[in-house]
């Protein structure tokens, strides 16, 4: 399976696995929440934050009314509402792409329309994410692969054959740096349609890396949870909303995590990635070595044995012990001479034999 190299990090088999932090919209139109999350994001350890960029008047319809907003908004003027959020222009963005940067972190952008993908381009975005809701559209999706940097696809609510079409036109550009990432958000998404087991079902087919998108209840304990349960699945990297502070409701609220439990987050993927090891047998650490040496049976005397004996199989028990050769071995000494006296329960060791 292709890797792929943002920065100074890698994604694919064998790495840690990529964090990214997805703002989305939870800044609510506010440059300081902005700055607050992307504060959040660097202090938690993140590798990445996602920002959505979007030129609204390119991207919905002003009497749009399919979808919706964040819950208690009580909006029926959905573009109107979201015109209020998506009002940050070049320099706001660039603000906000710089503080990232002094921040060391990667910055990922969901380009929704043409125009924001030309404007993530000319501030500089390490990562293009495509939002499934523009998978199909092919003007978009090459003009962001003639980018040549790497792409990232979201591919909930999308069918196999969308995805495949997607992928031919990035590759027709000769754009190879593909990713694809599982999941969607329902304002909170149910557990029942998360589909982790989907995850290797998508390496297998496309032997590209793939993260998981979740969008759990951020309330929930579960939540903590449910992305760590994608790792040992063979998800390549992890998205996680995160806002400043859920309390407040701010847009995407539903699946974000607040900045503490963003931390534990992190540092809960990074301490489950110690649990994984090797695929195959591995060379025994200095404390597997110990663990064997104090816990596997050795051979003990079954019943004071004297002096110029020959060992029978009946003489031989199998017990914890500290001394002593292994059952395995012991078909080794049964008709050998004792050199010394053994009592009962003593170990039955290579130097007991004449």
């Amino acid at each position: 399976m292709r890797s792929i190299r943002v920065k100074n990090k890698m994604i694919g088999d064998g790495y840690p696995a990529f964090i990214v932090a997805e703002m989305a919209c939870s800044h609510d139109g506010s440059i300081e929440i902005a700055k607050k999350i992307i504060d959040a994001a660097a202090k938690a350890r993140a590798d990445a934050i996602n920002f959505q960029m979007t030129s609204l008047p390119d991207y919905m319809v002003p009497n749009y009314s399919a979808g919706g907003v964040s819950h208690g908004k009580g909006e029926s003027d959905i573009y109107g509402y979201l015109k209020k959020i998506f009002w940050f222009g070049e320099t706001e963005w660039k603000e906000l792409f710089d503080y990232a940067n002094e921040k060391d972190l990667i910055i990922s952008v969901t380009c929704n329309d043409i125009p924001s993908a030309k404007l993530a381009k000319t501030l500089g975005a390490d990562i293009y994410q495509i939002h499934s809701s523009s998978l199909s559209e092919e003007n978009l999706v090459k003009t962001v692969a003639r980018i040549k940097k790497p792409i990232c696809l979201k591919i909930g609510g999308t069918f196999l054959g969308e995805l495949e079409k997607a992928i031919f036109w990035i590759r027709e550009e000769g754009n190879e740096e593909i990713m694809l990432l599982h999941g969607f958000q329902n304002y909170p998404t149910k557990l029942k349609d998360v589909h982790l087991r989907f995850i290797p079902t998508l390496k297998k087919l496309f032997s590209l890396p793939v993260g998981f998108a979740d969008h759990t209840d951020g309330g929930s304990e579960l939540a903590l949870v449910v992305p760590l349960l994608a790792l040992p699945l063979g998800a390549n990297f992890i998205e996680k909303h995160l806002t400043h502070d859920r309390s407040q409701k701010c847009e995407d609220f539903e699946s974000a995590l607040n900045p503490e439990d963003f931390k534990k987050f992190v540092n809960n993927v990074r301490e489950v990635e110690k649990t994984f090891g090797e695929e195959s047998m591995h060379i025994f650490s200095e404390d597997e070595l110990k663990y064997r040496q104090i816990s596997k049976k050795r051979a003990v005397a079954n019943r004071d044995i004297g002096k110029g004996e020959i060992l029978k199989s009946e003489d031989i028990v199998f017990k914890r012990s500290d001394k002593g050769i292994f059952p395995d071995e012991s078909k080794f000494v049964i008709g050998r001479k004792l050199k010394f006296n053994i009592k009962e329960n003593d170990p039955i060791t290579w130097d007991s034999f004449e």
